[in-house]
């Protein structure tokens, strides 16, 4: 079952115990912020279709109608249509439906991962659901395990050759801009042009439904940037102890937003171009954990997408680094539940530095291969 120093009867144990740990914060989710980030995809399926799930001005003047608390919506507009079924129930039974729908395509992850990796699928299936920012997407409404799922399946497209497949899951993978920017810059660097261009169409795709849902205004690249503008000040004030990236602490330090964003998007094309030596099976696993590392807006929920670099230190790092590395990852992951009274998310040192022993490991194996 396990390529770790561990019997699979502990793993199975220690796996369960993380699960449930993670599940802890469900008592919270009525009472607390509307079940939590749940709102904000709700309303963004009642507001699809009209102009007002962009517009700031008309968003507020909607909440305040409604007294509901009203945020910007940061994903690509058209994203907002897969909510539309869900705006239809309560708030209550929309959250149940995601944490169901998150928790099976949890399951449709785990199948993926065992066979890029040549995991035993119980082993993938404990990796992702005792992953704490797994448990802590389900449990706060958020949607970063469909961010897994498809970064999965754009690895197996492109360690398999198959162009439609990757670019379609690229493509598709792009609802959430951080997700997707990280595998478009490994595309460059290793030249796919084909999957580029079927990326490309899907752009094309999400431009059109992003015109659809914001009423038909195909100028909404405008006004979207001027709604996300006005909001990431703010969230991040609000949501500061929880950031996990380089820029994300260096704004908690003071630094200016412009300068941490700046030295995020050049670390990301640094570190993306240093992984041209690598197979490409590596690169791609390490896109996402690096994507979260480097971004200017990363909570502990998204590192989900981080996880096929777990699977890869599985799969191919020696031990008793392996071990090590995979244990102390799974253990301080679970602390960000206790960020806003430690004022810092611990599992900031998780994201950086497996990004960064990742890459020096990958670095490594493939500078003795290049000298034998």
């Amino acid at each position: 079952m396990t390529n770790l120093r561990i019997t699979p009867d502990r793993i199975r144990l220690y796996g369960g115990v993380l699960f449930l740990v993670g599940l802890t914060q469900l008592r919270f989710v009525k009472s607390v912020g509307h079940f939590w980030d749940w709102l904000d995809f709700y309303i963004a399926g009642l507001l699809a279709g009209s102009r007002t799930l962009l517009d700031p001005t008309a968003r507020e003047a909607w909440g305040a109608a409604h007294q509901l608390p009203v945020t910007a919506f940061a994903y690509v507009p058209g994203f907002a249509w897969v909510f539309v079924p869900t705006s239809h129930v309560s708030v209550a039974s929309g959250f149940v439906i995601n944490a169901v729908v998150m928790l099976a395509i949890g399951v449709a992850a785990s199948l993926v991962a065992a066979r890029i990796y040549g995991l035993d699928r119980s082993l993938a299936l404990l990796m992702i659901l005792a992953w704490a920012p797994t448990t802590g997407a389900i449990v706060t409404g958020q949607n970063s395990p469909l961010g897994l799922l498809l970064s999965l399946v754009a690895i197996l497209g492109l360690v398999g050759d198959r162009a439609g497949l990757a670019g379609v899951a690229i493509g598709a993978l792009c609802y959430k801009p951080t997700y997707g920017i990280p595998f478009l810059l490994l595309l460059l660097v290793f030249r796919k042009w084909k999957v580029l261009g079927v990326v490309a169409a899907c752009g094309v795709v999400w431009y059109a439904l992003s015109a659809a849902a914001a009423g038909g205004d195909w100028l909404w690249p405008q006004v979207y940037l001027r709604s996300l503008k006005g909001y990431v000040g703010p969230d991040f004030a609000y949501n500061a102890p929880k950031a996990v990236s380089i820029p994300g602490l260096l704004m908690r330090l003071g630094t200016p937003d412009s300068i941490a964003f700046g030295l995020g998007l050049m670390l990301l094309i640094a570190a993306t171009y240093t992984m041209r030596t690598f197979s490409l099976l590596r690169a791609a696993s390490l896109a996402g954990l690096i994507g979260v590392a480097t971004s200017p807006h990363a909570w502990a929920y998204d590192a989900a997408v981080g996880l096929p670099a777990l699977f890869w230190a599985v799969k191919e790092m020696p031990e008793p680094r392996r071990t090590n590395v995979v244990v102390a990852a799974y253990v301080i992951a679970p602390l960000w539940l206790a960020s806003n009274l430690l004022r810092v998310d611990l599992l900031a040192i998780v994201v950086i530095g497996l990004a960064m022993i990742c890459l020096r490991e990958a670095q490594s194996e493939a500078g003795h291969q290049f000298a034998t």
